[in-house]
């Protein structure tokens, strides 16, 4: 895993989460979706809660009611994940309930702008039907985004996440 620095906002989200839902929070961050309609709206940003592995619903609460208080105290969404060693499980926490057919780790070859040869990481991920993968994708992609960025987080030698048709 990769090691964290908090600032005092986090630290204050994080103390809110515990009292809220009596589990403990491995991270907290801040995520804002760039749209090209409204850059101020709450809409636009994600509070992502990091929780110890097998914890995320018992800190999610009974019908989403932990989530529901978080996001009406916060005014963002909220996203509630579980900790993971692979990118491959924290790829499967995010996009929980949803069961994609594959999560795949791939080394790919690039060339960078001075003709250097190199070798990449990328996540893929495939779903059965194309209902699961528009939810993915939905919303000016703002859960991809999120996504990749927090397979960036946790796993710096993933350059992209891509969902296959």
């Amino acid at each position: 895993m990769v090691s964290l620095k908090f600032d005092s906002e986090a630290l204050q989200r994080i103390q809110l989460f515990k009292q809220v839902t009596k589990v403990d929070c491995k991270d907290s961050f801040e995520f804002r979706v760039e749209h090209s309609l409204s850059e101020t709206a709450p809409q636009n940003s994600f509070v992502v809660f990091v929780t110890a592995p097998r914890t995320a619903g018992l800190a999610i609460g009974k019908a989403g009611e932990n989530v529901k208080f978080l996001r009406s105290k916060l005014n963002k969404f909220v996203k509630i994940i579980d900790e993971a060693e692979t990118p491959e499980d924290l790829i499967l926490n995010f996009v929980y309930p949803m069961q994609p057919l594959f999560v795949k780790i791939e080394s790919k070859s690039a060339t960078d702008a001075s003709g250097n040869a190199s070798s990449i990481k990328v996540a893929n991920i495939k779903f059965a039907n194309a209902g699961e993968r528009r939810t993915l994708l939905g919303n000016n992609l703002a859960n991809l985004k999120l996504l990749k960025f927090i397979v960036k987080r946790y796993f710096p030698d993933i350059a992209d996440v891509m969902v296959l048709q």
